[in-house]
């Protein structure tokens, strides 16, 4: 019960997804009325706009009340879906891909990051760009570390296609230095 003059200014809502189980709540009136628990279903989400499950668009998966994006070398072709599918070996996408014909030929390289005096890179950062789109200013990767000697980092990348790395962006740049390798 609230006390007081104006209780019925008072709005209270509750919207929050624990372990599948979306709780939802609001009210402006004292006592307020009963609120309900839903469980969206796999491949769902919970929509609040809708005040309901929903589900999940392509190029995402649905898994405890709540819709992600599909990782990098994976794909989300059906609505609803529960999960994303694995590109076929040797290629890779982006997040988000809706389907099996944006998985392209890839490789998968190590690069290396070095740095002589231990502490990191100092904000510097390596940033790799794709040679034949040069103008567009996206980086095809990017790179950096903040303490310690060495950092190993994966990375996916198109095949038949040209790079060019560029290291800039913080200070003691000659400590930097890197190598790109095959991993195993």
């Amino acid at each position: 019960m609230v006390d007081g003059n104006y209780p019925g200014e008072v709005y209270w809502e509750i919207i929050h997804a624990i372990n599948g189980v979306v709780v939802a709540a609001e009210s402006s009136q004292d006592p307020s009325p009963p609120f309900c628990t839903y469980v969206c279903d796999a491949g769902s989400g919970w929509d609040i706009d809708v005040g309901a499950c929903k589900a999940c668009p392509k190029g995402s998966y649905g898994i405890s009340g709540n819709c992600h994006i599909c990782p990098y070398n994976t794909y989300g072709d059906v609505i609803g879906s529960a999960q994303c599918t694995a590109c076929p070996s040797n290629t890779i996408s982006g997040p988000g891909s809706i389907g099996n014909e944006q998985c392209i030929p890839g490789i998968c390289l190590e690069v290396i990051l070095y740095d002589t005096y231990g502490d990191g890179w100092n904000g510097n950062k390596l940033r790799l760009f794709d040679e034949n789109h040069p103008g567009e200013g996206e980086e095809s990767a990017s790179f950096t570390f903040s303490y310690g000697f060495q950092k190993s980092k994966t990375v996916f990348l198109p095949t038949d296609r040209c790079y060019f790395g560029i290291t800039s962006g913080g200070t003691y740049l000659k400590e930097t230095s890197w190598k790109l390798t095959i991993p195993g």
